[in-house]
């Protein structure tokens, strides 16, 4: 069985269906778990996640919430046509954005959790913190992936033109 949304309208495409997301999020935590634990395994060091890569993920996040307000200004507030190329590369990177962004945010609360206990020392407190950077620049890129999702979708008609081919009712006479 397919997931629908509650109105699917013509010509728009389904919104990412919520168990993608938790799919990607198991996927993501579940190979961080299991690389993580198979390098402490076998003696070695677990990487520390460096710091520029948040900011790297913060200026990608930044840049598709840019895309998305605009989307919304152009597609939903000003109801301008885009051309079906942009619609389809703006829907397909707010859906990878949405999806990465969960996936990502995952793996590195994943590591923080796993390293939380040990802030005592050094080392580890440094994976926690540029996990915790990295697990919230990775939630912002999801948000702005979900906003840029839903900017893409065919708006409504505005409540007048609701049905534009129904025929008029004849004014009832007393």
């Amino acid at each position: 069985m397919s997931e629908e949304s509650p109105d699917p309208r013509p010509g728009s495409v389904q919104r990412t269906p919520g168990t993608v997301l938790a799919v990607a999020a198991m996927l993501g935590a579940g190979v961080t778990w299991m690389g993580v634990s198979a390098l402490q395994s076998f003696g070695q060091p677990v990487p520390r996640p460096p710091l520029l890569g948040a900011l790297a993920l913060v200026l990608i996040a930044l840049a598709v919430g840019i895309a998305a307000y605009v989307a919304h200004q152009r597609i939903q507030v000003r109801r301008e046509r885009v051309t079906s190329q942009r619609g389809v590369t703006l829907l397909v990177l707010g859906k990878t954005s949405l999806i990465a962004g969960v996936g990502l945010a995952a793996a590195y609360l994943t590591i923080t959790v796993m390293f939380v206990e040990r802030l005592d020392a050094a080392l580890p407190r440094e994976r926690v913190i540029a996990a915790g950077a990295s697990a919230l620049a990775c939630l912002a890129l999801a948000v702005a992936g979900w906003f840029l999702e839903r900017a893409c979708e065919v708006p409504r008609p505005p409540d007048d033109e609701e049905t534009p081919d129904a025929p008029q009712r004849p004014a009832e006479e007393d």
